[in-house]
């Protein structure tokens, strides 16, 4: 029970995290070794592993006292008849256990109170985005022509609600590439993300919006490789992406035109299989008469191919000389917009073949 409990603990998710984004960073580092930027984050993330560390040690401490306080308890509840003296002592155990059951930050029943927080606000907020691009659209009567895609929202962890949905929250690090990417202009820095989002019609959806902690082990790359994240023919990740973009779809009642653009800032080893998949296949998508919605091939002659999309389009020779725009990495996918781990401005543009002022001399 106590290993139980440190497993879907907050601290060991924010280690777990960690972990990951560090190993993201030294995947960077690999091709440029003596990146100044990248080489202080590793210093600050390896700071707050130790902290995280430290902190789930005493959490561990305080698992156990409180353990053998219930074992104290249990022995006492099997006795149904206590001696007067035994009485105040049952009553000191069961005050003692509250303390310090209120001491534990991280418990199930808390772990999965987050998870149920995080999924309700992220719910209401991609429905009022949803409101506002439909409105947009039926407004301008046009349709989508580009669609950004991230991987999830985080954890809820130990920060407020509103603070870990990109749509919500005051971190820029997943809103800003997109403003960047459309018009940087202050004006529109007034906008919040949901109404800048359906001001430039820009479709968008995360692969899960359930705010899932990492688990153990690397997921990330196992899941584009590992039998056992195999569904039929595709992997885990290709699923997942198909089943966000029929419910988008589905949301947006078909406004959206045949051959779009796609950005995708998922992380590099979540993308990697979509690239892979779709590398030799068209991402095709159709819909039947009953108006439902499926992928790869006709089933009648009388469904519609509303998706025809190629997301095995490489970056050409001339975009990878582009390598004087600080913090980026052009990488061989076109429509991958990831660079030393996160979304960047620069590889949104190109992905969406808006012009891209870098200096090549």
């Amino acid at each position: 029970a106590q290993e139980e409990l440190f497993n879907v603990s907050n601290t060991a998710n924010e280690i777990r995290h960690t972990l990951s984004k560090i190993s993201i960073i030294k995947e960077n580092l690999i091709e440029n070794p003596t990146d100044k930027e990248l080489n202080e984050e590793i210093k600050k993330l390896e700071q707050q592993l130790q902290k995280f560390n430290n902190r789930l040690k005493a959490e561990k401490d305080k698992i156990s006292k409180l353990l053998k306080k219930q074992e104290e308890l249990d022995s006492f509840s099997s006795n149904p008849k206590l001696s007067k003296e035994e009485n105040p002592n049952l009553k000191k155990l069961k005050t003692e256990i509250k303390k310090l059951s209120n001491a534990i930050k991280d418990s199930p029943e808390k772990f999965f109170e987050k998870i149920e927080t995080s999924w309700t606000h992220v719910t209401e907020y991609y429905k009022q985005y949803i409101r506002a691009l439909n409105k947009q659209l039926q407004t301008d009567n046009s349709k989508i022509d580009k669609i950004i895609v991230y991987e999830a929202p985080p954890y809820l962890g130990n920060k407020k609600v509103d603070d870990t949905y990109f749509l919500t929250s005051n971190d820029k690090t997943y809103s800003s590439p997109i403003r960047e990417c459309f018009d940087s202009k202050e004006e529109n820095e007034k906008l919040s993300m949901i109404k800048f989002l359906a001001k430039y019609k820009i479709g968008f959806f995360d692969l899960s919006m359930a705010c899932l902690p990492l688990s153990d082990g690397d997921i990330r790359k196992n899941w584009n490789k590992n039998p056992e994240f195999n569904i039929g023919d595709k992997q885990l990740t290709v699923i997942l992406f198909e089943l966000s973009l029929e419910h988008f779809i589905e949301k947006i009642q078909f406004k959206i035109v045949k051959h779009p653009l796609f950005a995708i800032g998922t992380p590099v080893n979540t993308s990697a299989g979509i690239f892979e998949h779709y590398s030799q296949k068209l991402l095709k998508v159709y819909c039947d008469n009953s108006k439902s919605i499926y992928f790869d091939n006709k089933k009648s002659d009388t469904d519609q191919d509303i998706l025809l999309v190629d997301l095995g389009v490489t970056n050409t020779t001339s975009t990878f000389m582009k390598r004087n725009e600080k913090g980026t990495t052009f990488p061989l996918f076109k429509s991958n917009i990831i660079s030393s781990g996160y979304p960047n401005p620069v590889l949104m543009k190109n992905a969406f073949n808006i012009d891209v002022n870098i200096d090549e001399s």
